[in-house]
Order: C-alpha cells, then structure tokens, then sequence
C-alpha cells in the first residue's frame, strides 16, 4: 500500500511545495495587494519587494535591520527543517511563478541559512517556462509545470506492485490544488490506456491561508512538520484547506489536527 516506514527516503513519493509563500521574504507580506489570477506575492514580486511590519525589501535594495534579520534567520531555520522533513520522505520539487532565479537570490539575501537547502531541491520556474510557450494565466504555468513534473519523475520511477504512488502539494493558493489534481487525474488517465503502471497516483493536497502573518507561516511549518508522515501513510486522495485555528502552538498536540475523521471528510479532491 505504501511505505511502512515513510521516515524513509521513497521515491514513490512526490511532494511538490509552492514555494511563492513557504520560505521566501514575500510570506512576510500580510497585506499586500494580488494581481488578478496571480499568486498573492505576484505583484510584489514583479517589483522584487515585499513588505514587513510596513519595512519595504527588496532584493536590490539594502538589507533587512538587524533585527528583522534575527526574525528572519528563525524562521528560515524552521522553513528548511519543514524542507528536510519532506526531502526524508519522498522526492521534493518546488515549482514557483516567480521569474528565472528569484527563488535562489531572495534565499541569499534575506534567508541565507535556507540557500543550501533549496539548491540542493530541483526546483523551476513555472512562469520563465510556459509563457513563451503562450501560455497566458499564472494557473496555466502552474498547471503544466506540474503535469510535466509529475510525469517526469514517476516515468523514472518503477512501478512496484502493492506500493502505492501519491503526489502531495503544498501552497497557499488554488493553483497548485486544481493544477496537482489535473495533473494526476491526467497521469492516471493515461496509465490505464497504456497499461505502464496499473496502479494510479494518489492525489494529495494541503492549501495553506494565503497572506498569512509571520506568526500564522511559524504555525504552519510545525504542522507540515508534525503532520506530513500522516499525510503520506494516508492510502486515499486528499483535498485539505488549511485554516487559522488549526495552526495551534507548537507546545499543543499537533496530531490531532489532521485526524482520520477530517482526512475522510475531505479526501477525494
């Protein structure tokens, strides 16, 4: 069915994070203005600034205060164990409307401590690739980066009989769900006309609040953290939205908050 031992490195695991509002400098933009059909952080990020406690930053502007840079450098230690803790259970890719090399120089700038991480992950620029192609909306980026993603990396990995294969998508807005659940309603569609992997692809998505405050996004890594392996283990597709009470401190049980009877409620996505 799945892993026994999802703490385990499986590569019939794909997590694909959205990493637009997880672990840049635009999550700590609480108010910020959104184009229209663009990722909340969008038209900041065509700028290249955010906003914090009203503090413009800007990649090629000045850096952050000392202070802002302690509360930075905290919660980038707690994006890249979020990161870690997915790397560990199956393969990561993080795909981003951000242009062409965004993702990496924000890191270098305003989450350092985060940088190694994200280079090691594969990750791509949905928007640099798919709009020459024509495509027009930030969703239709979205949605064939991951229809290529998905399909790429699970044509690499053998079908084992009795293992179940699932796609978990992380974001804060409703691209990455439709995109994730097309994409492998597509991935399965075409594995049963030509018989390549018997067994379809578990579909599982978490959408996160969007324009979180920085007290919401700490909140959020600790459940991605403590819930993730149950996502995983979890043998039906799942279509999970994210709401504030359910981001409790970190010394409250997290376990709960994603329990069998709400994963049941809501799978199917």
């Amino acid at each position: 069915m799945y892993n026994p031992t999802p703490a385990v490195f499986d590569p019939h695991h794909a997590v694909v994070v959205d990493e637009n509002s997880r672990s840049s400098t635009a999550s700590y933009a609480s108010s910020t203005s959104t184009d229209s059909g663009v990722n909340g952080f969008e038209g900041w990020q065509k700028a290249g600034a955010t906003e914090y406690n009203n503090t413009a930053l800007r990649v090629d502007g000045p850096g952050p205060s000392p202070e802002l840079r302690k509360t930075l450098d905290a919660y980038a230690q707690l994006a890249n164990a979020t990161l870690l803790t997915a790397m560990e259970l199956g393969t990561v890719i993080i795909i981003t409307n951000a242009e062409t090399g965004w993702l990496p120089l924000t890191c270098a700038k305003f989450l350092p401590s985060l940088l190694s991480t994200v280079n090691s992950i594969y990750h791509t620029s949905a928007r640099s690739t798919y709009e020459p192609q024509g495509f027009a909306s930030a969703f239709d980026w979205k949605d064939q980066a991951f229809r290529h993603s998905i399909a790429s990396h699970f044509s690499e990995v053998p079908f084992v009989p009795g293992r179940r294969r699932c796609v978990i998508s992380l974001g804060d807005s409703a691209h990455e769900r439709m995109a994730a659940i097309y994409a492998c309603r597509e991935f399965n569609e075409q594995s049963m006309i030509d018989s390549s992997s018997p067994a379809g692809l578990l579909c599982k998505s978490l959408k996160f609040m969007e324009r979180p405050d920085l007290e919401h996004l700490r909140k959020e890594q600790y459940l991605i953290q403590d819930c993730l392996a149950q996502i995983v283990r979890y043998d039906q597709d799942l279509d999970l939205c994210i709401q504030p009470q359910h981001c409790v401190a970190r010394d409250q049980p997290q376990a709960d908050v994603l329990s069998q009877q709400s994963m049941a409620a809501a799978h199917g996505g």
